[in-house]
This record gives C-alpha cells, structure tokens and sequence, in this order.
C-alpha cells in the first residue's frame, strides 16, 4: 500500500501558498499589450468616494464630516505645533541667558585672578631694572668717594 503525499496549502514556515493559474494568452502582443491588467480580477480597478447605494444628501453630508474632521485635525495639529514652537523659544531665552550668566562668571574669575597675580608680583624685584640700579649705586659710591 503506497502513501501519496497530499500537497499541503501552506509551506513548511506556515505561510499560505498562492497558486496561480495558467495565463490565457493567445499570443505574444496580446500578453505585452499594456491596457491588459497583470491579474485577472473580479474587483473593481477604482475604489468609488461613496458606496453607490447611498443617495447623493447622504454622500455631501459624508463629505462635509469628512471635511470637518480634517479641519478640526489640522487646528489641533497647529496648536500642537504652536506649544512646540513655544517650548522652543523657552529653552532657547534659557540657554541663551545661561550662557550669558557663564560668560560673566568667567570674566569676573579672570579679573580676580588678574588682580591676585597683580598683587603677589608687584614686590617683586625683577620689575626694577637691576643694571640702572646698579649703574647709579656704583655712581653715588664713585661721589661718595670723590
């Protein structure tokens, strides 16, 4: 008793398989002819605005909600888009005014800085010129003795 294997509608990962039949062409140019849609299909090509049952009040009433919608969308989208724009502006006056604030902190730190090197090096004895201190003591001492 031979077992026949059954072929199975989905592959080995559980997907669906699509067969498709076999293309009813008679020739080559009626198969490349370019208004000859790929798949033979008993939908319709284009999707209608409204159902066709519906009557013409029903269709305008739905397209004025439709628009409303869309209206009331964008509102909420342009105050969302206006707090943004808002908080932007904020942290930016923020940063702006931390920066400043570092700036002036770092230009009082360098002038106290400046004024403590100013005060340690003013004793010091390399501003005087030693050679003209020199020359005159050496020619006060030549007076002297003179």
């Amino acid at each position: 008793m031979q077992m026949h294997k059954v072929a199975s509608p989905y592959t080995s990962h559980g997907q669906r398989k699509v067969f498709y039949s076999e293309p009813e062409v008679s020739s080559v140019e009626e198969m490349l002819e370019p208004l000859r849609p790929l798949v033979k299909s008993d939908k319709a090509l284009t999707h209608p605005i409204a159902p066709t049952f519906l009557s013409p009040e029903v269709q305008s009433r739905r397209q004025d909600e439709r628009h409303l919608r869309r209206v009331k969308a964008m509102q909420q989208s342009a105050q969302v888009g206006a707090s943004v724009l808002a908080e932007r502006k904020l942290i930016k006056a923020y940063n702006e005014f931390d920066r400043e604030r570092k700036y002036a902190e770092r230009v009082v730190y360098r002038i106290s800085k400046e004024e403590e090197f100013r005060k340690l090096h003013n004793r010091s004895p390399f501003l005087e010129n030693l050679l003209a201190t020199t020359e005159r003591s050496t020619a006060l001492a030549q007076a002297r003795d003179a």
